[in-house]
């Protein structure tokens, strides 16, 4: 890493809660120890996910981000984490409403440049940060997706077999992966539109994908980048869908500085 990414601030942490309709949304904000009004990202975690991510991904890369310079906000999605509401409620859609809903307020954060805020989703947390990247436009920074789970639909429907399918369609819900699903994130129409959506991107935007993942085909990564306009693709040789060696981990955060250091027009 160049001497010009090497840390700089100490760091400080705070628990927030928000509001979105009748739902708390509760999250970790870091910022860095300064004077100065500072950029933030704001982090939206995969499916089962939470604010720290498996490996304690987020947890690490919202740290290390902060020591540079970058306020960084995580918060668990409506139904998972410390949030409000159930599992089996979240949709795409409820996930947007829910990333919006922590924009808004971080729009107005003591500390904060708010011509400065970016989002960084990571699998599902991609699809729902671009969805929601499409709706603030020019208001958004920059954009980073983290093996953004394009088609995860089809990949939840490979487990829909036999008595799972038959309790989905009859009971409008089933257990998968420990949690209960309903029907509703199988047919949320948003997120039928995410390579439509993202033809209407122009905010700069980072995509990484580890060559190694057995969860997201990292093709479909490829596909998106070229509807994304303008936007960088970085492959990570080797890594699995957490980037779970420590060298991926060094990697992904080098990447990511080297995008927020980019001049853009």
């Amino acid at each position: 890493m160049n001497e010009s990414n090497q840390s700089a601030y100490s760091i400080r942490k705070h628990t927030l809660e928000w509001r979105r309709e009748h739902v708390t949304l509760r999250g970790i904000v870091t910022m860095p120890v300064t004077d100065h009004s500072v950029p933030a990202i704001i982090f939206g975690h995969g499916f089962t996910g939470h604010k720290a991510e498996a490996n304690f991904m987020f947890k690490r890369l919202s740290d290390e981000l902060a020591k540079r310079g970058y306020a960084t906000v995580r918060f668990d999605f409506a139904g998972s984490g410390e949030s409000d509401g159930e599992f089996v409620d979240m949709t795409v859609s409820t996930e947007v409403q829910d990333m919006l809903a922590v924009w808004d307020a971080v729009q107005v954060m003591e500390g904060i440049n708010p011509k400065r805020v970016s989002l960084l989703g990571f699998s599902l947390g991609g699809v729902v940060s671009l969805l929601a990247a499409e709706q603030l436009g020019d208001e958004l920074d920059r954009l980073m997706l983290l093996c953004p789970a394009l088609g995860f639909q089809d990949i939840l429907a490979r487990d829909l077999q036999g008595e799972k399918l038959h309790h989905l369609l009859q009971h409008g819900c089933v257990e998968l992966y420990g949690q209960k699903i309903g029907q509703g994130l199988f047919d949320d129409r948003a997120a039928l539109r995410i390579l439509d959506a993202a033809a209407q991107i122009h905010t700069p935007a980072l995509i990484i994908h580890g060559t190694n993942d057995s969860v997201v085909p990292p093709y479909t990564t490829y596909r998106l980048h070229h509807f994304l306009s303008g936007s960088r693709l970085r492959w990570i040789d080797g890594a699995d869908h957490v980037f779970g060696q420590s060298v991926h981990a060094v990697q992904l955060l080098e990447e990511l500085i080297d995008f927020l250091q980019l001049e853009t027009s």
